[in-house]
């Protein structure tokens, strides 16, 4: 029971959060409305986000599948997700877990395979839009 509590809670602070997602994005939509930048707002009830900086529409919409992910996990009761998506840097990693590293060295080197895997699949992509463009 008290595990259901919990999850229930954490369900509803990750609604909270879809929430403060869904109305930034309403307030970026709604941009061209004059009226809602050029009125003096008094009495706020709600966080105002500062909508020029366009990385905090990432930050958040990272932080809600994040969010949505780890609940997901809880939810079915599976643990993180297990090595990496490419076969390469996921053989590599088994390597590594087999060899005699402690746990900071471990986590330097999933970081350091984590970068290897984004950059062997901007490579994949590259190379994917070249044959496209030679196709045309």
């Amino acid at each position: 029971p008290t595990e259901l509590l919990a999850l229930q809670e954490e369900f509803q602070h990750h609604q909270q959060k879809v929430d403060e997602y869904n109305t930034l994005m309403e307030l970026v939509e709604g941009k061209d409305d004059p009226i809602k930048y050029n009125t003096i707002q008094r009495n706020l009830e709600k966080e105002v986000f500062d909508i020029r900086d366009t990385n905090e529409i990432k930050k958040k919409y990272k932080d809600v599948k994040s969010g949505y992910d780890r609940l997901h996990r809880l939810a079915t009761n599976q643990g993180e997700p297990a090595g990496f998506a490419e076969p390469k840097v996921n053989g590599l990693w088994k390597i590594a877990m087999e060899a005699d590293f402690n746990e900071d060295e471990l986590e330097s080197l999933r970081q350091e395979l984590g970068h290897y895997e984004r950059r062997l699949e901007k490579l994949r992509f590259l190379k994917n839009e070249i044959r496209l463009v030679d196709e045309r």
